[in-house]
């Protein structure tokens, strides 16, 4: 259905591109072009056609609103038709070596469809501009909260006003998790670097499933009216606001100066944060500030980095069959995407996010439900997790430097209290001492000590028992290791406070 959607907007941009390559030819000819050869050029032209449709569906270039064209969608159409030129003289060129094409054809073709692509679009985007009579300020709303998550519910130029806000002034502060539309015609589209995630309708589903992936709504704006929306979409708003305190922005009242329409809401209820902010990490996570200032000063970290990349290069290049194979398994098990992802804590605090093959179906129904975990984990997900090969794609995570083959497991946010902020001061882990010694079974308390007693003992020796650890972990299964466990608490005293450094390297297992 969604292909088929996106069906009349690939044909009109394919026919535009068609009609460019028409211009070309009548131009090349001074406008005084013969029947034979038009005729001659039909195989060119099928081969553009055939090749700016695969291009066009590829690029996404049809995804975007032509009134919201951007600086974005022109760098796109450019591209759109150098590739559709390049791909349609290189498969003439093998059929027939361009005959009856003049070599002028190829040159002059690109940048007429690039000028035809984008000129309804500059016209769109012209009129729009000129149809609001009554421009809306441009303007950020006050931020109160760092890296807030938010979901904008609306479609309109208000809604780009607010985006443009975020990008001059609060794109730091404010995270965008996407796009919630009226008319169900525009889900899966772009406004701008923004996807549309689903319908009014769909938002106690879509607050569900952004958690899922370390996503926190904190902030729902609404860049249209209440009363524009459905019965059920109000409802919704209330009951989040209520059961989840998610704030409700009424942008669109806040700009005109009206009178939000909404009833005062609820006293918030809890709103589900983890066990982990009462758990016996408050009394334990504390490395004393001389413990920080000379692992930030050693050698070994940025040593530690050069390692990292290199064994990542070669262990991706070893293992990428059978990656492509679970990547496969994975599709056909729990269909498009095969790729999970989830927002973690990274160096520093910094967010990323984490990739993993997935093995589990939805955490959420239809309604926003959540399914039982035991229902939702497969066959294939099971052999994948047991294995660790579900784990494979953050090696791209440390490629690019989110992550370091050895470290601390990066935790959600909302499972990373201030107490144990010093596991944040290295970057995570695809494994670490707490997996290798601790496993799933022990407390976070526990494993927190764990991972602080390897930040203070870290080295490469240390590093390589983690690996070799990880590997007999995988074939013979979890288990405690009580001595490397009671050595690392005996690091803290009864404040949760870890003892100094000493002066001497401590022996190594």
């Amino acid at each position: 259905m969604f292909v088929l959607g996106r069906l009349p907007r690939i044909i009109v941009d394919v026919a535009l591109a068609v009609l460019a390559t028409l211009a070309a030819i009548f131009l090349r000819t001074d406008l005084d072009i013969q029947w034979p050869d038009l005729a001659a050029s039909a195989p060119y032209l099928c081969v553009t056609a055939a090749s700016a449709t695969i291009v066009i569906g590829l690029s996404g270039l049809d995804l975007g609103f032509w009134r919201f064209a951007s600086l974005v969608d022109i760098v796109k159409v450019i591209g759109v038709a150098l590739v559709t030129t390049i791909c349609t003289v290189a498969i003439v060129f093998a059929y027939n070596r361009l005959e009856g094409v003049a070599r002028a054809i190829p040159v002059m073709q690109p940048v007429l469809i690039t000028m035809i692509l984008l000129g309804p679009r500059l016209v769109a985007r012209a009129h729009f501009i000129m149809r609001r009579r009554n421009p809306r300020p441009v303007a950020a709303p006050v931020m109160r909260r760092p890296a807030e998550s938010v979901l904008i519910l609306g479609l309109n130029s208000m809604t780009e006003v607010f985006l443009r806000a975020l990008l001059e002034a609060g794109e730091d502060q404010v995270s965008v998790a996407g796009i919630v539309c009226i008319r169900p015609r525009h889900v899966g589209r772009f406004l701008r670097q923004y996807r549309v995630l689903g319908t009014q309708d769909d938002l106690a589903r879509l607050v569900a499933d952004l958690a899922v992936h370390g996503v926190d709504i904190r902030r729902i704006v609404l860049t249209v009216p209440l009363s524009a929306l459905t019965e059920h979409a109000r409802t919704t708003l209330i009951r989040l606001e209520a059961e989840q305190g998610i704030r409700i922005d009424q942008l669109s009242a806040r700009l005109a100066g009206t009178r939000p329409e909404r009833p005062p809401p609820a006293s918030p209820a809890p709103d589900g944060r983890s066990s982990a902010q009462t758990d016996p990490f408050r009394a334990l996570a504390v490395l004393g500030p001389a413990d920080l200032e000379r692992l930030a000063q050693a050698p070994y970290w940025r040593r530690k980095r050069i390692v990292d990349v290199v064994v990542t290069v070669c262990a991706a290049l070893a293992l990428a069959p059978l990656g492509g194979l679970v990547l496969v398994l994975v599709t056909i098990d729990l269909g498009w995407p095969p790729i999970f992802w989830q927002n973690r804590l990274g160096l520093g605090g910094a967010g990323f996010r984490l990739y993993k093959f997935r093995t589990m179906a939805p955490a959420h129904d239809s309604r926003g439900l959540r399914i039982p975990e035991d229902e939702r984990l497969s066959g294939i997900g099971r052999v994948l997790r047991r294995s660790r090969l579900d784990e494979l794609p953050q090696l791209w995570n440390v490629l690019i430097g989110d992550m370091a083959l050895t470290g601390p497991r990066p935790l959600l946010a909302i499972d990373q209290p201030a107490e144990g902020r010093d596991r944040l001061v290295v970057r995570p882990g695809l494994t670490g001492w707490a997996q290798v010694k601790g496993g799933r079974t022990i407390s976070p308390a526990e494993k927190t000590a764990l991972d602080l007693w390897w930040i203070r003992t870290a080295s490469f020796t240390l590093d390589l028992h983690i690996l070799a650890g990880t590997v007999r972990m995988v074939l013979t299964g979890e288990s405690v290791n009580r001595r490397a466990l009671a050595e690392a608490l005996a690091v803290f005293d009864g404040q949760g406070v870890a003892a100094p450094l000493p002066s001497s390297p401590r022996p190594r297992p």
